[in-house]
């Protein structure tokens, strides 16, 4: 799946990808977020962006993290002193 991701690709196209990957429909994605088809069609053609509320229910049902929905891919994890050894 990663390599369908492109750093900077916008959300709508990130949207896209993850829903068709995951078999989902955009009637079956908007009854999971109760909202229209139309506004699954706008998130994905980039015509309105979904709000923060919206972005974390598709982090759930795509099972991604919020990074990936709003930049396209994850960015690489600093070690820190917290992390296991």
């Amino acid at each position: 799946m990663d390599d369908l991701f492109i750093k900077g690709s916008s959300i709508g196209d990130t949207i896209y990808y993850l829903r068709i990957i995951k078999g989902i429909s955009r009637k079956q994605l908007a009854q999971m977020l109760s909202v229209s088809e139309r506004t699954i069609s706008n998130y994905e053609n980039n015509k309105t962006h979904p709000d923060i509320t919206v972005i974390s229910k598709l982090s759930v049902i795509f099972g991604v993290s919020m990074n990936l929905l709003l930049k396209g891919y994850e960015p690489e994890r600093k070690s820190s002193v917290l992390d296991p050894l």
